[in-house]
């Protein structure tokens, strides 16, 4: 009966020593009241934690030129154990904006390594054309991605502008 209840106990260790990025995951892209240095500069954390009635409204807005560039990344926390990524990932933002000019947006998914600097892509949704708010977008993983444990899951924003001076512009943790 003790052996029985070793086993036991060690499969829920098991169990719970791997994370799962599950469908029930949410991770919300938080403002200035949750930022870090990270990756030579001042970025926002993507957070399990939803905004607040205290939490204070940041403003993101970029003039970019003709091109392919980032409007703007976060980073989550660094992970404990390994996360499973699979399957599709939905980005939703009620206020991504193009405000003028003529650009698309996509999203792309990282695993960052803090201890080298460096960023391993997991995936890009396809462009997508900035339309009426909310923006919406999709991107299923080609094939199941395990991020390392200690390493982050970056996001990034990135823009396609097809006229000079196109303003994006975005609000996070809006009341």
């Amino acid at each position: 009966m003790v052996l029985l209840k070793k086993i036991f106990l060690l499969a829920i260790l098991a169990i719970f020593a791997v994370d799962t990025f599950a469908a029930t995951s949410i991770y919300w892209l938080r403002g200035s009241d949750l930022a870090t240095q990270i990756d030579g500069g001042s970025f926002n954390f993507l957070s399990t934690t939803q905004p607040s009635s205290v939490s204070k409204e940041t403003i993101q807005q970029a003039t970019v030129q003709k091109g392919i560039g980032e409007f703007s990344r976060w980073y989550s926390s660094p992970f404990f154990g390994s996360v499973l990524l699979s399957g599709k990932i939905f980005f939703f933002a009620n206020s991504l904006e193009l405000q003028s000019g003529n650009a698309k947006y996509r999203i792309a998914f990282y695993e960052f390594d803090e201890k080298t600097g460096e960023s391993t892509l997991i995936g890009k949704s396809e462009w997508a054309p900035f339309k009426a708010l909310p923006q919406e977008t999709e991107l299923l993983l080609q094939s199941p991605y395990t991020i390392k444990p200690q390493n982050r899951l970056k996001l990034a924003i990135e823009y396609n502008s097809i006229s000079d001076a196109s303003i994006i512009r975005m609000s996070i943790d809006a009341p």
